[in-house]
């Protein structure tokens, strides 16, 4: 969970690279929707504070014809604020690739040479990345709860300093 937590600490610190289409949910869940919203059919995967992460029972594991693993759903005081899907494979990239284009435009690509692309708006900021081990994830991060949970952590930081 921490390592979620650094990469989205990263995400939000990015500016809007260009005007796109941004998403105001993931697979039919609003940003800033509650947990307790949702009903059954969530199971806890991890937690670590204020954070928590969920899978949906019988989640559609694809995305067109490409093979995921089931989606993380990540939660901050109980509001939804990002997404994780992970992938296997050159093939599943490339068919990832092609719907994340077709939704989203190019994206921006900061060195040709590695697969990682972003979409980075006013309150949305998409990740796809594939790497030499022939992993690959797509990260969804809703700006106003991870600002929130940024600022939230420096405060604990700021708090913590007399234990030193």
């Amino acid at each position: 969970m921490k390592r979620i937590a650094c990469f989205f600490l990263l995400l939000a610190s990015c500016a809007p690279a260009f005007a796109w289409n941004e998403p105001d949910s993931f697979r039919g869940i609003k940003w800033g929707t509650d947990i307790a919203a949702l009903g059954t059919g969530w199971v806890e995967t991890e937690r670590d504070g204020s954070n928590a992460a969920y899978k949906r029972i019988g989640d559609q594991l694809n995305i067109g014809t490409a093979a995921i693993g089931p989606p993380a759903y990540v939660f901050y005081k109980g509001r939804f604020y990002a997404a994780i899907v992970t992938f296997r494979s050159l093939s599943n990239f490339q068919k990832i690739k092609d719907t994340v284009f077709s939704a989203y435009g190019p994206g921006v690509q900061y060195n040709r040479y590695i697969e990682r692309f972003l979409w980075s708006g006013t309150t949305v900021t998409v990740l796809l990345t594939f790497d030499s081990l022939k992993m690959g994830s797509l990260y969804y991060q809703y700006g106003p709860i991870a600002k929130q949970r940024e600022a939230d952590s420096k405060e604990a930081g700021q708090m913590a300093v007399g234990d030193l």
